[in-house]
């Protein structure tokens, strides 16, 4: 890519704009890096700033992280006892029966939480929209909690 500049005598020259550059280090096997090169003359992989960039996104990108950030604090002590259990099964000091009892259990809990934030967001969902519109469906969930699924 090149620009056209005035010269002194008024005559157009072409201006070179610096291309793009690899990266100046070398790779482990001594072979010189491939990779483009940013402001500081190095690739992400050898930018001395970007080492704990790197460290920490591998870890940040772990489904672990992932789901701690997703489950709700409430949960987390219900999950660490279920994992606790897991280890005591599988060590011996838990009967298989009480860690299923204990899943079960938590699982209930689990089915209860979600049924609590999805009855939220419907709630809120519908004060957005206004009008009898709350009244009405309201009603219509008490039915089926109820166990009948009918709409009056």
């Amino acid at each position: 890519m090149s620009m056209m500049s005035a010269s002194p005598a008024g005559a157009t020259e072409p201006q070179r704009t610096p291309e793009r550059q690899r990266c100046r280090a070398t790779r482990k096997d001594g072979a010189p890096c491939r990779a483009w090169a940013q402001k500081d003359g190095l690739c992400i992989g050898h930018s001395p700033g970007a080492v704990e960039a790197r460290r920490r996104g591998g870890r940040n990108s772990s489904k672990k992280a992932r789901a701690d950030r997703l489950l709700p604090l409430r949960l987390r002590p219900i999950l660490e006892t279920l994992e606790k259990a897991l280890s005591e099964v599988h060590a011996g000091a838990l009967e298989p029966r009480q860690a299923g009892a204990m899943a079960s259990l938590a699982g209930a809990i689990v089915k209860v939480y979600e049924t609590g934030l999805l009855e939220e967001r419907l709630t809120d969902l519908e004060a957005r929209i206004g009008g009898n519109h709350g009244q009405a469906s309201a009603k219509c969930r008490q039915h089926s909690f109820a166990g009948r699924r009918t709409h009056d």
